[in-house]
């Protein structure tokens, strides 16, 4: 990796770890990913480090009751709303803070920040809209993406979450890159969801606009990656290892997306126990070549691909064992690694 550039096939992580030794996690990534690394999120640890739990304090009218998030009733709803949406107005992002309880490893992570020396940047994350919007249940039991009202407060919740980790990680980084989570995106375009790729776009640039620093989308399912690399981000991150053929079809918007500097994360190492005992680094690292070739056979520029791409897991490993989660950070530190002596000009 350049100095003060993503890309060159440098290697970083998505989101979860199966330890449940905070310290443990937070070295493991520092090992494994020196020049990008990242917070882990930990929902061995704690229930409320589950994605889907981590970043809701702060929603107007939530219940947590039996360990499932909800909006309970209306009046909850409304007497919270004015305070959410004052301080967004008075450019007050504490509404977005994450407690130290629900993300132990970003606190681990700033506890190390004498490792940050070498690093490029540091990477947070954040569940994206869509994907909490299906999550989480308003008072009816209808997920909150389909009531506009309760979508409205989501987003801007959403959107001070990433503006309060972006100041937290430059305290700790001049270079910041915060991702969103979403594997929901696999749902746009379904006629089972009743939304549709406009509106995501909308609340996706919603949910970016209080970045201060650099921004990615991951999604380990097929989507309108069209839409998503023309949203105005600078990285794009998919699962390379099993969703490439659907990517690939996205090509021209591909090459206008590296032209306007761009960055893919290439999600080439599985996020699966038994698929990563049986892979190498050198056969991960002939897949991704195959791929960067039939990229560049459809017209995208090859050199300019590799040097704005990254090497990541598939996904999040926060369901594999302990074992199998260090052995996918080995495994794509070594692809990095070879990728950068045998792709990189």
């Amino acid at each position: 990796m350049v100095a003060g550039r993503l890309g060159d096939m440098a290697a970083t992580g998505i989101g979860s770890l199966p330890h449940r030794a905070v310290q443990e996690a937070v070295e493991a990534v520092l090992s494994a990913f020196p020049q990008l690394p990242y917070w882990p999120q930990l929902p061995r640890r704690a229930p409320e480090e589950n994605m889907y739990r981590q970043f809701l304090t702060g929603m107007p009218g939530l219940a947590e009751e039996g360990g499932s998030p909800a909006l309970p009733n209306w009046d909850r709803f409304w007497r919270e709303l004015g305070d959410l949406f004052a301080a967004y107005t008075a450019g007050d992002d504490s509404p977005g803070s994450i407690p130290p309880e629900r993300a132990a490893g970003l606190q681990g992570l700033a506890d190390r920040a004498d490792m940050l020396r070498e690093a490029v940047a540091v990477k947070g994350q954040v569940t994206g809209p869509v994907s909490m919007g299906l999550s989480l249940r308003g008072p009816d039991g209808r997920p909150v993406l389909y009531d506009e009202r309760l979508m409205e407060a989501l987003v801007v919740l959403l959107e001070l979450k990433v503006r309060w980790q972006e100041r937290f990680l430059r305290r700790l980084h001049p270079v910041t890159l915060v991702f969103l989570d979403e594997p929901y995106l696999g749902t746009v375009g379904s006629a089972f969801y009743a939304y549709d790729a406009a509106q995501a776009r909308g609340w996706l640039q919603r949910v970016l606009a209080g970045a201060g620093g650099l921004t990615g989308i991951h999604c380990c399912a097929n989507t309108d990656w069209g839409m998503l690399l023309d949203l105005g981000i600078d990285v794009i991150s998919f699962d390379a290892y099993g969703y490439f053929e659907n990517f690939a079809l996205y090509a021209p918007a591909l090459r206008a997306f590296l032209e306007r500097g761009g960055c893919v994360a290439w999600g080439i190492v599985p996020a699966d126990g038994e698929a990563i005992r049986r892979e190498t680094a050198p056969a991960l690292l002939g897949r991704l070549a195959g791929h960067i070739d039939a990229l560049a056979a459809a017209g995208v520029p090859r050199d300019t691909l590799v040097r704005q791409s990254l090497v990541t897991p598939s996904c999040g490993l926060g369901a594999l064992t302990v074992e199998d989660a260090e052995r996918v950070l080995r495994t794509c530190s070594e692809v990095s690694r070879l990728a950068r002596e045998r792709l990189v000009a």
